[in-house]
């Protein structure tokens, strides 16, 4: 009875099996067509997500450098110039000074003293890769280059005066006023004076997609010229942004705009996020400000005095007085 049963049982199974109907080349072909649907949607989404997971910690990047500025400000009451000077204690006799530019005198408040150190005592200063100073969405890949991917705001490089107050908040800070022999530097009290700081700004991205032609990545560790002189955006090391000589009519846009040249090359922020890059002021906002924006608005943005930036000066068609505040539509 029991082998019967047994034989029983596996009849059913065949049979059961035997039953069983396999799927069909039109099935087959809807179901593909249906993940690679999904898929297509799928796709951006992550790349939307990736990207703004790249843009956050662009955000937090630029966040911790704005407060080694502001650190920098309320401990030597006024703001790294774009040009430094730091002199050297070596063993050799009478070393010469180095000139670096301000993300150099941001090391001591971004856990880098033992970099800087090397700064002050050496004549190879340490020119190593600094994650904070990268955005993950900047051109080029390397992690040994001492990259950049932030400029300050020096304004008018191209205005005849390297230490035109009105123009920007980074100046030279090694240069000497002969009016009043004094060396002429900006503090953050003073921009809270004129425009104020939700107002002005200090830092934005400038980098490139890359193979790029026409610019090379920015480096923190950039040694200036020791003589004194203007520089202007384009042929110079100086991590800075602001106005181009332009005369006459200003171009129709700023930020990521070709029309001053590659973007990054000349004055214009630029970045690798689409619609804009990311910007601090001198207050303590950090925000997304949006490639739409007028002209004459960053014109404005630049100067903590914008009546002094809508003067005579071969720039005042950048921002005739009467400009408008940056709107809600501006930042993102």
């Amino acid at each position: 009875m029991c082998f019967r049963a047994d034989v029983r049982e596996r009849n059913v199974a065949m049979a059961g099996r035997r039953g069983i109907a396999g799927f069909t080349l039109a099935e087959v072909l809807v179901v593909v067509a249906i993940i690679g649907a999904l898929l297509a949607l799928l796709v951006p989404v992550v790349q939307q997500a990736r990207e703004t997971g790249r843009r956050n910690t662009c955000i937090h990047n630029l966040r911790q450098v704005s407060l080694a500025m502001r650190r920098y400000d309320q401990i030597n009451e006024f703001l790294p110039g774009w040009r430094n000077r730091i002199e050297v204690s070596s063993t050799s006799a009478s070393p010469p000074p180095n000139f670096p530019s301000w993300p150099v005198m941001l090391l001591p408040h971004l856990d880098e003293t033992v970099v800087f150190t090397t700064w002050t005592t050496g004549t190879n200063p340490d020119a190593s890769y600094i994650p904070v100073f990268v955005c993950p969405s900047s051109g080029g890949g390397s992690t040994t280059a001492p990259r950049l991917s932030y400029a300050g705001n020096a304004g008018s490089a191209n205005s005849g005066s390297r230490f035109l107050r009105a123009s920007g908040v980074l100046v030279d800070n090694t240069f000497v006023d002969p009016a009043t022999s004094s060396k002429v530097r900006v503090s953050l009290d003073e921009v809270a004076a004129g425009d104020g700081g939700e107002t002005t700004l200090l830092l934005a991205e400038k980098s490139i997609a890359p193979g790029s032609t026409g610019f090379s990545q920015g480096t923190w560790s950039a040694v200036l010229p020791t003589v004194s002189g203007s520089f202007t955006f384009g042929t110079d090391p100086v991590p800075a942004f602001g106005l181009a000589a332009v005369v006459g009519t200003p171009p129709t846009d700023v930020i990521n705009s070709s029309s001053l040249g590659p973007p990054g090359l000349v004055s214009q922020p630029s970045s690798n996020h689409p619609g804009g890059a990311v910007v601090s002021f001198c207050g303590d906002r950090v925000t997304f400000l949006s490639d739409s924006l007028a002209p004459q608005v960053y014109a404005q943005l630049l100067s903590s005095k914008h009546s002094l930036a809508s003067g005579t000066t071969p720039y005042s068609t950048w921002c005739p007085a009467d400009t408008p505040p940056p709107s809600a539509d501006d930042y993102r």
